[in-house]
């Protein structure tokens, strides 16, 4: 396409979305290491880490106010690159399965954001997992404006 993204866009095939969680699991993680979600997840992301002979670790999906707790995704990535070096993590946003949950413009600014301070520290993936995004209709999409972002900082995976 025309637009900015697409000069550093790589595409790569894949069996499907789930396909892309397992390529992803299996390419930027070694055995062993764990793959970071939010507390509340797609029950498959379990079954793709055991079978790939990795392990998966939470974090608290919403903090107090309701809102997606940026603070516990934080010390989520912090610890995984204090442990392993690296840190994944997987983001099935818009429409979240199961809770529906998508974040707002400004909520992926601050995701940006904090992405961006644990990148410092060492090398982050961050895995777009956009599979119900039709769901969410135009208003779902806004997550593809914080891709400039969050390219700056990690490296940016989308499986839908």
């Amino acid at each position: 396409g025309d637009r900015p993204l697409a000069r550093q866009a790589v595409a790569v095939a894949t069996p499907g979305g789930t396909g892309a969680v397992f390529a992803a699991v299996m390419n930027f993680l070694e055995p062993g290491q764990k793959l970071l979600v939010p507390g509340y997840y797609w029950g498959p992301y379990r079954v793709i880490c055991d079978h790939a002979g990795r392990e998966m670790d939470t974090f608290p999906m919403f903090g107090r106010d309701g809102a997606f707790d940026l603070d516990a995704l934080a010390e989520g990535l912090d610890r995984h690159l204090a442990i392993q070096g690296r840190a994944l993590v997987v983001l099935n946003f818009p429409c979240h399965n199961p809770t529906g949950y998508s974040l707002d413009q400004h909520e992926w600014r601050r995701l940006s954001q904090t992405v961006a301070r644990a990148a410092e520290k060492g090398p982050v993936t961050v895995l777009v997992d956009a599979a119900y995004m039709e769901f969410g209709g135009r208003a779902a999409r806004s997550w593809i404006n914080a891709l400039p972002g969050l390219l700056g900082s990690a490296t940016v995976l989308v499986a839908w």
